[in-house]
């Protein structure tokens, strides 16, 4: 026993201490600032905490930087009801209160009236500093990357009927659809590509408004006529695939033409954009368009940063068990670059996970987001039910112990047996599985160069709530109110779009 404290001692003077987690109770902050650009991960099962401790550090950034942005992607709505109580319950909530958005992505009854968030794929808010053309060939690249991502089976399954109809009629139709104008002068949406399946309306289309977009004016004047059997098979496929935006609140959230908050705004201004995906929890095809639709959107905003180029304020970004975006392989593999490629653009991403089974793997050679998971510098772990998942966890974390002694000598002349890396591993990993409600590890790097010990926090901190549910929801009623527009006026706006009669036809331009 004297043997195995003086080999402790030891190591603890020999090796700074760590081999132990340091053991820290009720910190203010979990994760260092400047360390944040390495990105965060809150991993845990249900019911140990981690979406209340996320809302606390979240806090604490929103009220130590007014000048950053904050893009909050909730799929149950837990995490944005437990941010909102802590704000409300701030001292400093009249300061915070001015800088929120909430995006209810399924609409929001309020006072017998649905109301949605608008978000139209196509306008002007979105790139401002753009040539119309310019502007609308990237726009359609994005849909068009949104509604693969949510058909990966049938776009590699049926390259004929279930790519082309994406890759190739989705794209030139939707060109088409953004040439069209009516009599307001409004161009056409998302919502209105389905009209132009019908041959005599698009021949309509394309006779007036061709000219525009001379790449569509082409593809329809050649390639696809609607007359050969091919081209009504892709329309009826493609019609299946944009089956998702029928739904009365989708439609109206895609089809009105002005959007209620846009990726440049935030970042500009230093809002905070709540999107609350819980009012679509039982259409799962529509809440994976929602969301991929606005991670596209800000992705593609952050894009636009130059890499390195001083002057920008970090962007943080979290997704709350977004099983859209951690499950489905091409959007986990652009998650999986995130960490390392986009500290040059200040961002700061955060991922709530309840278990390492929910991140896609390698597909087709291409790593996930599995496989990269520890690429994520700070990681916050509390208890996990899946022990497969603990011993992952502990092998990244603990490094191995030669002096650790199993059995102590019986006598002098005999030797201890010491513990093997494998028997290390198990004791912590078991460890872990059984860690208290409110308990977790922590690894954290203190800047970008510098990674801090494994910290060992046996309870996350108390805070006083003050407002109640009830706040929350009076809250959210006021927030979308400002933003959003009722469900009918945005019907009526859509059902009134028709193509203006032009005088004379326009020559196509090459796009």
């Amino acid at each position: 026993m004297l043997r195995f404290l003086l080999d402790l001692i030891a190591s603890l003077i020999l090796r700074g201490g760590w081999m132990m987690p340091e053991f820290v109770i009720r910190p203010r902050r979990f994760l260092y600032e400047p360390g944040l650009v390495m990105s965060t991960v809150f991993v845990g099962r249900q019911g140990v905490g981690k979406t209340f401790s996320m809302a606390l550090e979240l806090l604490e950034q929103i009220k130590a930087h007014p000048e950053q942005s904050f893009f909050v992607f909730d799929w149950s709505g837990g995490l944005i009801n437990v941010l909102l109580l802590l704000i409300h319950s701030d001292t400093m909530k009249d300061g915070i209160e001015p800088r929120l958005v909430y995006d209810a992505m399924g609409g929001r009854s309020i006072n017998d009236q649905v109301y949605v968030m608008p978000m139209p794929e196509f306008s002007e808010e979105f790139d401002p500093e753009k040539p119309w053309l310019e502007r609308v060939e990237d726009q359609v690249d994005r849909v068009q990357r949104t509604f693969e991502a949510i058909n990966p089976n049938l776009v590699e399954r049926n390259p004929t009927m279930g790519g082309r109809p994406i890759k190739s009629l989705l794209p030139n139709l939707l060109l088409l659809a953004n040439a069209v104008t009516d009599d307001g002068g409004n161009g056409w949406q998302l919502t209105e590509a389905i009209k132009l399946l019908n041959r005599d309306v698009r021949e309509l289309a394309r006779k007036q408004f061709g000219g525009k977009v001379g790449k569509a004016h082409e593809y329809f004047t050649f390639h696809f006529t609607g007359r050969e059997r091919i081209d009504r098979e892709l329309a009826h496929a493609l019609v299946d695939v944009l089956d998702v935006i029928k739904s009365r609140r989708i439609r109206a959230r895609v089809g009105y033409p002005n959007p209620g908050w846009t990726p440049k705004e935030a970042i500009r201004n230093g809002l905070i954009v709540l999107c609350d995906g819980s009012g679509l929890n039982n259409n799962h095809m529509q809440k994976d368009y929602a969301f991929l639709q606005l991670f596209h959107l800000v992705l593609d905003e952050i894009n636009k940063r130059v890499p390195s180029s001083p002057g920008y304020y970090p962007i943080n970004w979290v997704m709350d068990e977004v099983y859209t975006f951690t499950e489905t392989p091409s959007v986990a593999r652009i998650l999986a670059h995130l960490p390392s490629e986009y500290r040059s653009r200040k961002l700061q991403l955060f991922l709530v996970l309840q278990s390492l089974k929910q991140l896609a793997g390698e597909e087709n050679g291409k790593k996930g987001l599995e496989d990269v998971f520890f690429s994520f510098g700070n990681m916050v772990v509390y208890s996990l039910l899946d022990i497969d998942d603990c011993f992952t966890v502990v092998k990244n974390f603990f490094p191995f112990n030669p002096q650790t002694v199993k059995v102590t000598a019986r006598r002098e002349d005999q030797h201890d047996i010491m513990e093997n890396r494998d028997e290390q591993l198990a004791v912590q990993a078991y460890q872990l599985q059984h860690l208290a409600q409110r308990e977790c590890y922590v690894r954290r790097f203190q800047d970008e160069a510098r990674m801090d010990r494994i910290v060992h926090i046996g309870r996350t901190r108390e805070v006083r709530i003050t407002a109640s549910y009830k706040d929350v929801e009076a809250l959210k009623d006021k927030l979308m109110l400002m933003r959003g527009v009722s469900l009918q006026r945005a019907e009526e706006m859509i059902n009134q779009r028709k193509i203006s009669v032009q005088k004379g036809a326009r020559s196509p331009k090459s796009v």
